[in-house]
């Protein structure tokens, strides 16, 4: 089970995000389909679906201090990624209160724990920035929140894929658009600085259309997709299993390699035991039966070794169809094709 972390300051989407990915990823796409296996937490998900497909409201933010989450996903029915993440109270980062300092403590050590992290970053917040509003300065204060949560878990960023998916992002215009890759970069520049050695795709995410801020418990205007893609609802999932089958691809080449050079070694054993006579090898408790045996063994392992890399290497070609130009993906501070 990998921990994604997710990491957002109040009302940035978060809650609204799962209920989203958890309904429009049962369909799946391409034959890549996320369920949550425990039917208590599922039926959750599904009432806080309802909440906004079919009552037409916005659902009020996570009551709990933190809800635990846990998904599978399957590709083409092969379970594939199971993950798991602490919806934690956007609140936790910025309320000074004590309940919220024990839980911040909390949280950075739970942040430790990650093996991808997605931060989640509201589109009011980057159109303020960008148009100079009176309040862009609280929110750059709020979301250097962000930035010292990256700067305490330096070395764990550059362990994992990190994303930063801009919620609301119906909200912005076509100029706000071109200029939401380069404001990003400058909100966060440790995460794009050239030698950092840091995994990073910034991608913009929508429930629908012309559905304005998103205000707990009001109503909803605009369309709501039901196709994920539509939205980039997908992408933030599909960054963190894009970098898991590559990094089980790594490990399954390097477990081929060394399967391969003891098969080597064990064949010298059985060239040196048959070149003993039959009183030699009962001396020295040699088999030439067993040691065939062994080789069978080895040899079979390794085809299934290479079975299973041949179907990973399909499964990560099929992931990386699903990246899209709306998302911009940097490796070592350097922007890169998927």
């Amino acid at each position: 089970m990998k921990q994604i972390s997710i990491i957002g300051l109040s009302r940035a989407g978060k809650t609204c995000y799962m209920y989203a990915m958890a309904k429009t990823m049962k369909r799946g796409i391409n034959g890549i389909t996320i369920f949550a296996p425990d039917d208590d937490f599922r039926d959750l998900l599904d009432m806080g679906w309802r909440s906004i497909r079919r009552e037409h409201k916005w659902p009020p933010g996570t009551d709990l201090t933190k809800v635990h989450c846990k998904f599978n996903c399957l590709l083409n029915l092969r379970n594939v990624f199971d993950f798991c993440w602490d919806d934690f109270k956007g609140g936790t980062l910025s309320s000074f209160d004590e309940i919220s300092k024990k839980h911040r403590s909390e949280f950075y050590r739970y942040l430790q724990n990650s093996d991808g992290m997605i931060f989640f970053i509201a589109a009011d917040m980057v159109e303020r920035i960008l148009m100079d509003d009176p309040d862009a300065e609280d929110d750059l204060d709020d979301l250097d929140m962000l930035n010292a949560i990256i700067a305490q878990n330096g070395d764990k960023m550059k362990q994992i894929p990190i994303t930063i998916a801009i919620t609301k992002s119906d909200l912005l215009d076509d100029e706000a658009k071109e200029l939401l890759f380069p404001v990003i970069k400058q909100i966060f520049p440790s995460l794009f600085v050239v030698g950092n050695n840091v995994k990073t795709l910034i991608v913009p995410v929508s429930l629908g259309q012309d559905l304005g801020h998103g205000e707990q418990n009001q109503d909803i205007v605009g369309v709501i997709y039901a196709d994920p893609k539509e939205g980039n609802i997908h992408l933030p999932i599909m960054f963190n299993l894009y970098h898991y089958l590559k990094d089980y691809i790594k490990e399954l080449r390097d477990d081929i390699s060394s399967a391969e050079k003891e098969l080597q070694r064990h064949g010298k054993v059985i060239i040196t035991a048959s070149s003993h006579s039959a009183l030699g090898r009962a001396l020295r408790g040699e088999s030439l039966e067993d040691l065939e045996m062994e080789k069978q063994s080895m040899e079979n392992n390794i085809k299934k070794l290479k079975a299973d890399l041949d179907q990973t290497e399909k499964d990560l070609n099929k992931v990386r169809e699903e990246f899209t130009k709306d998302c911009q993906y940097y490796v070592n501070g350097k922007l890169q094709t998927l």
